[in-house]
Order: C-alpha cells, then sequence, then structure tokens
C-alpha cells in the first residue's frame, strides 16, 4: 500500500467501515488536533443507500462536534440543479440524502 501522507506528522486510524463507507480519524502530530474523515462510496440504487444514511447518522453522535469532513460519491444530488438528467423532481432518493445532511448537519462546499 502506498501511503499518500507523512507519517511522522499525521497518523491515520480506521475508526470503522462497512461496503459503503470508511470512517477515519486524522491526526497531526504537532498539534494533536484531530479530523474525522469519511470517505464515501454509495450504492446505486437508493434503497440499498438507506442503512448509509443511518450509519452516517450514528457516526455524527460518535464525533460529538468535532470535524468531520465527508468525500466520494453519494450517487444522489443533493439539489435539483446537480441532476444531469435535468428533472424538476425532487424525488425520494434525493428527499432521503437531503434528510440525512440536515440531520447530520453538514453542508456541500461545491
Amino acid at each position: 500500500m502506498q501511503e499518500g501522507w507523512n507519517q511522522d506528522d499525521v497518523d491515520l486510524t480506521v475508526v470503522a467501515m462497512d461496503d459503503q463507507v470508511i470512517h477515519t480519524c486524522i491526526r497531526f502530530k504537532i498539534d494533536k488536533k484531530e479530523l474525522f474523515c469519511s470517505f464515501i462510496y454509495a450504492h446505486n440504487r437508493y434503497t440499498h443507500r438507506r442503512p448509509l444514511w443511518r450509519n452516517l447518522v450514528l457516526h455524527k453522535h460518535y464525533d460529538r462536534n468535532r470535524a468531520w469532513c465527508l468525500l466520494g460519491d453519494f450517487n444522489s444530488a443533493l439539489n435539483l440543479e446537480d441532476r444531469v438528467e435535468g428533472s424538476s423532481v425532487i424525488d425520494i432518493a434525493m428527499r432521503e440524502f437531503k434528510d440525512c445532511v440536515e440531520e447530520i448537519e453538514v453542508f456541500d462546499v461545491n
């Protein structure tokens, strides 16, 4: 495995993982600060993404207001203008994703 960080500066620990997400804790050695980072590759079918949304809600409680970033492919649009098809209707997949984002209190920095 090739690493993309200097182990003298940063420790990375896998906190939890499943088939759609890897939760990590990144600890900066110089100041002992931590950043939680979740790497996501959500399932293509919206019904199979539901466990991911529950997982993220549970992980939010683990983080307890500490810095947390989420990166990856959620396989769902957050806003209508993000959709490739250009549909003007919010479907179930979008609503469930938006509900999760609101519940875990994160926002898109796109």
